[in-house]
């Protein structure tokens, strides 16, 4: 497993938004904070995710 650490928003949303989207109904809460952080150029001291050859987790 690889953990990967983005330097701002809009990077760790381009690189979830389509996964997290497909299960749109249970992801809405982290997408509506990555929108949130977007929008108000927020800090991305803790953006990662956890990655493996199938994906993020």
């Amino acid at each position: 497993m690889k953990i990967r650490a983005f330097g701002c928003p809009e990077t760790f949303l381009a690189h979830t938004k389509a996964d997290l989207l497909k299960n749109e109904a249970v992801n809405s809460p982290p997408l509506g904070i990555l929108y949130a952080l977007r929008r108000n150029n927020g800090s991305a001291d803790i953006l990662l995710t956890a990655e493996n050859e199938s994906g993020f987790r």
